[in-house]
């Protein structure tokens, strides 16, 4: 007859016995020492020799969960393996697994990475992974033994709280270190695929991701009119630049001259700088060309050792403006200007994507100039349409983009009666 779970709970051993036995089925049974502590304990048969073992004590396990363990081990025995044997193997691969901090998984997990051979992690990745991995400090030190289902998502719902996209990159990077792990046989399971459907650390579909705000169409004249006004130059044409092309921040902020090639009006951005890792060909608009070339004129005066591993964007060469410079300054000037709006720099993509929408430009020439994780928006279709960047098409585009802006400035001017 199987026991019940009140019966398990309310069971002690009489006085005048060292231990009570009760059985459940199947092997399985509960032993009551007589300062009633209760130890589940499992009876089978392996190579025709009775024996028994250690399923837990009851503080551990409840009579629901000692008979999932007792049916596990059933079947490790029913596969010819003895399930005494196999148990221990697993505790030892915990002890084992005990050693290695979530810290010390993450630098074996970047070895491995930098040294993929199909896409290695490249120094500026490691660099923006950087800060993702610090808001996991509070596990640095914790075994990932140790780390709760419970633990990692208290912690995962932390950062999102606060940044809910910074989180988002966190969970990224922690599937990578749990992949590690998997693949090592230092930890059975990926904890972070478990949050797949996790109502608030799932994946956020397109149409919930908060947007960038960008520059208002009918405001664009009068920005970019106070962003020429700006006297930092090397700021101030890196956000005209921005303007033309649409490039992350990321991708344009660390140009060097050698990738710019000044005859055939190509900026070539290394796959490293581009979030698809796919280097893209940027068509340089003429007026972009002649930004570049007031840049080096004048780094060249600041710096005798000038060269072609100089930065574009920077007042000398040697070191290019911060990555949080352009945002902060753009929010500077548009405050400065009394604008009426919030807008940031990552917001030129969004204007960028209306304006050549609105023009009818081919989809494939939008998303390659956007770096999208696909090169023409389909993933199968690319396989196709193999090394087209239709570059022609976006020369065209983004030499229509700086024209526009220019006539959108003018029209300011003449509005303010600034000619």
């Amino acid at each position: 007859m199987t026991l019940t779970a009140r019966q398990c709970e309310t069971a002690t051993c009489p006085p005048n016995q060292d231990t009570k036995v009760l059985f459940d089925g199947q092997g399985l049974s509960l032993r009551i020492s007589r300062n009633n502590n209760k130890l589940w304990l499992w009876h089978f048969t392996y190579n025709s020799k009775r024996t028994q073992m250690s399923v837990g004590s009851f503080k551990d396990f409840t009579l629901a969960q000692a008979r999932e363990e007792r049916d596990r081990l059933r079947k490790i025995l029913q596969s010819g393996v003895n399930p005494k044997i196999a148990k221990q193997s697993e505790i030892d691969s915990v002890v084992e697994a005990s050693g290695y901090t979530l810290a010390s998984l993450f630098e074996l997990a970047k070895a491995e990475k930098i040294k993929d051979p199909r896409s290695p992690w490249s120094e500026s990745h490691i660099k923006r992974i950087g800060f993702s991995w610090k808001h996991l400090k509070p596990l640095y030190n914790y075994p990932i033994s140790n780390i709760t289902k419970k633990l990692l998502r208290d912690t995962l719902v932390a950062i999102h709280n606060k940044q809910p996209t910074t989180c988002q990159s966190v969970k990224n990077l922690l599937s990578v270190i749990y992949t590690y792990a998997v693949n090592n046989d230092i930890h059975p399971v990926n904890l972070v695929s478990q949050f797949a459907k996790d109502p608030i650390l799932r994946k956020p579909k397109s149409d919930e991701v908060e947007k960038h705000p960008s520059i208002p169409l009918d405001k664009l004249g009068a920005t970019y009119y106070h962003i020429s006004q700006y006297k930092g130059l090397s700021t101030r044409y890196f956000l005209f630049c921005s303007g033309y092309t649409s490039l992350r921040v990321s991708s344009l902020i660390s140009a060097q001259w050698k990738d710019y090639d000044l005859d055939k009006g190509i900026l070539n951005v290394a796959k490293e700088l581009i979030k698809n890792n796919k280097a893209i060909r940027c068509p340089v608009p003429k007026q972009m060309a002649r930004m570049f070339k007031d840049l080096q004129k004048i780094q060249m005066s600041l710096n005798k050792n000038w060269n072609e591993n100089c930065y574009i964007f920077s007042e000398d060469g040697v070191k290019h403006i911060a990555k949080d410079t352009p945002n902060d300054k753009f929010k500077y000037i548009v405050t400065r200007a009394k604008l009426g709006f919030h807008a940031v720099v990552h917001g030129n993509r969004t204007v960028c994507e209306d304006l050549w929408e609105v023009q009818r430009y081919t989809d494939s020439a939008i998303n390659i100039q956007q770096d999208h994780a696909s090169q023409t928006g389909n993933a199968v279709r690319d396989r196709y349409k193999g090394k087209d960047d239709f570059f022609e098409e976006r020369k065209k585009m983004l030499q229509w983009t700086a024209d526009f802006i220019d006539k959108e400035i003018k029209a300011y001017k003449k509005e303010i009666g600034s000619d």
